[in-house]
């Protein structure tokens, strides 16, 4: 098992060479971004110096687009990388990701991956997240997460998701059904703008202390202001007010995070995850959920219409740096 270790980094800081890249192919625009910016980087070496950027990489999609995963610009990607492997999953579904993977194990003394969860389900990344924690040896696993900032979405095309199931993403169960009948338990919940549906969550999860974060600051006016709003019902639950945590920094808001985990357990307190709002934001939860063993919840469902985000200039970078715990 590996321990974390979570560092905010800038595009100076990405690898020259990776073992892995996986993308994740969407309707959103911004999910070319990184690829783009990569393909730039090469052609800035010019040919003498150019080589291909991975070593395998995996483009990952929900079957609706699977059709579409042979256009023209995602064929770029063989120029980055010597293999290109498309995959076609379900929301939910991690085993695929695992098979893949495990089947480089032998291929690899090292492991550098670049990931782009800019539209990824949480699921998909937790798995990885997970494997490399769980891969055998020595040497240290080094993770980079790109996060394309969506721009501002107003009110009047923001549709409501309609909730199907709110489950645990796996790999993030917590403790066993009968284990958290024995202790008190709170619910910490990460603020988006489906403040209705984080009500309905709160009330289904029927956890008595409520505790609640939000992205602030983030470089888009009003984002802030409008979490609040939105979510103002839940918050008259709230044991305190809001916590604003910065968009831009993971590793802040994963050490915030992990320090709540740790005093509820230090206490004998069950606490829940429920990351409803930007995805770097997730992700901190995540990471705290797997590190510690608490539960993540994130419900899925559908939108009457898909929102329809362009990509802003802004963007998350985050390395995960997975190093075997030593024992005593």
């Amino acid at each position: 098992m590996r321990d974390f270790q979570v560092l905010d980094i800038s595009e100076r800081d990405l690898q020259d060479r990776y073992d892995i890249m996986l993308f994740s192919h969407s309707e959103e625009t911004r999910c070319t971004t990184s690829l783009d910016f990569l393909e730039k980087q090469e052609a800035l070496r010019g040919p003498a110096h150019r080589r291909r950027r991975a070593q395998s990489s995996f483009l990952l999609s929900m079957p609706k687009l699977g059709d579409a995963l042979d256009a023209p610009r995602w064929s770029e990607l063989t120029k980055l990388s010597d293999a290109v492997a498309p995959m076609s999953l379900e929301y939910r579904e991690t085993e695929a990701i695992w098979a893949a993977l495990g089947a480089l194990e032998k291929a690899h003394s090292s492991w550098k991956v670049f990931v782009d969860y800019s539209s990824m389900p949480p699921a998909w990344y937790s798995a990885l997240i997970e494997w490399a924690r769980q891969l055998p040896g020595s040497r240290a696993v080094e993770l980079d997460f790109w996060y394309t900032i969506p721009g501002y979405v107003p009110e009047k095309e923001f549709y409501p998701l309609q909730v199907r199931d709110v489950l645990p993403i796996p790999g993030c169960e917590g403790p066993l059904p009968d284990e958290r009948m024995r202790t008190p338990r709170m619910a910490i919940f990460g603020l988006g703008f489906d403040g209705i549906v984080a009500s309905e969550v709160y009330e289904d999860l029927q956890q008595p202390t409520l505790f609640a974060y939000y992205a602030d600051p983030v470089p888009l006016n009003g984002y802030a202001e409008r979490a609040r709003k939105e979510n103002r019902r839940l918050l008259q639950s709230s044991a305190r007010a809001p916590i604003p945590l910065p968009l831009c920094s993971i590793g802040a808001t994963y050490s915030y995070l992990a320090e709540m985990a740790m005093m509820s357990l230090h206490h004998g307190v069950e606490c829940s995850f429920v990351p409803m709002g930007p995805k770097p934001h997730v992700l901190s939860a995540l990471l705290v959920a797997l590190r510690y063993g608490v539960a993540c919840y994130h419900p899925t469902g559908r939108r009457d219409k898909p929102i329809s985000t362009e990509a802003s200039s802004y963007r998350v970078l985050t390395r995960v740096v997975l190093r075997p715990v030593r024992k005593p």
